[in-house]
């Protein structure tokens, strides 16, 4: 979501209707909608819903073992590091949704992306950091692949072998252990 995007999102939420609910059961499934009146009027208790943790679907992508840079370049590093920080952004967001780290209860956010000539560090405000490395060659980079992974401080993959798809590194990656399958859900 772009900042033009995210103003627009955050107008239409100040605008909107609060909903208040009245929930009839422990298991929260009959509820009434009420009015904010009404609801500060019935001086209830209050217990908020919590949404657990899902794995959640998602695409087996693949990263490219190499990226090739600008030719116009003197050095095509770094016009090849710019296609590869893209593309390792979007393998590891499929990564970490399959290995349970994103859910669908929180928006996926997204990482600061740090350049370090051949190598790329991803980091996440919920403390997941992610280091990607690869080899410059005579046209850009190659040898592009997942190095490790951390949740706060501790390591969750180790990429001591060139693994190259998210099923691949999935089988190696130490899953979230506060989700749950949503297999049976999904139908």
């Amino acid at each position: 979501m772009d900042a033009v995007e995210q103003r627009a999102y955050e107008e239409k939420r100040k605008r909107a209707k609060r909903a208040y609910c009245i929930y009839m059961n422990e298991e929260m499934t009959d509820s009434y909608i009420i009015t904010k009146e009404e609801y500060m009027a019935t001086n209830l208790p209050i217990k908020e819903k919590r949404h657990e943790p899902f794995l959640l679907s998602y695409r087996n992508r693949v990263l490219p073992y190499n990226f090739i840079g600008n030719s116009h370049d003197e050095i095509p590093v770094k016009s090849a590091m710019v296609k590869y920080s893209a593309e390792a952004v979007k393998f590891a967001e499929q990564l970490l949704l399959a290995a349970g780290y994103f859910n669908g209860s929180d928006p996926v956010e997204k990482p600061s992306v740090k350049v370090n000539y051949t190598s790329l560090y991803l980091t996440y405000a919920n403390g997941i950091s992610i280091t990607f490395d690869s080899e410059r060659n005579h046209d850009g980079v190659g040898n592009c692949h997942l190095e490790v992974i951390d949740f706060n401080g501790e390591r969750i993959y180790n990429g001591w072998r060139r693994l190259s798809s998210v099923d691949e590194i999935l089988h190696y990656t130490t899953i979230n252990k506060d989700s749950k399958d949503a297999s049976c859900y999904l139908g």
